[in-house]
C-alpha cells in the first residue's frame, strides 16, 4: 500500500502549482500523472490522464479520496 504524501503548492495559484509539478516530472520524480480541474466559466470538469491505465487511475482516485477524508476528519476532529 502506498503512502499519500500531501503535493502542496506553496501558493494557491493553479499555474505555480503545475510548474512545481512539471518540475518533478522532468527530474524523473513522478510517473504517472492524473488532472482533473474545473472550468471557472462554464462549471465544466476537465480530465486527464498520462502514462496510467484504468487500474492505475482508480487507484489514484482512491487516493485523492482518502486525502479528501483526511483533511475533513482533521478539520472537523484534530485540528479543533
Amino acid at each position: 500500500m502506498s503512502n499519500i504524501i500531501k503535493f502542496k503548492s506553496k501558493s494557491d495559484i493553479a499555474v505555480e502549482f503545475l510548474e512545481m509539478v512539471i518540475e518533478e516530472v522532468k527530474e524523473g520524480k513522478l510517473d504517472n500523472v492524473l488532472i482533473a480541474c474545473k472550468d471557472k466559466v462554464n462549471k465544466n470538469v476537465l480530465t486527464g490522464y498520462c502514462n496510467l491505465d484504468e487500474g492505475e487511475k482508480h487507484e489514484l482516485i482512491g487516493h485523492l479520496q482518502v486525502d479528501t477524508i483526511r483533511d475533513m476528519i482533521n478539520r472537523n476532529f484534530i485540528d479543533q
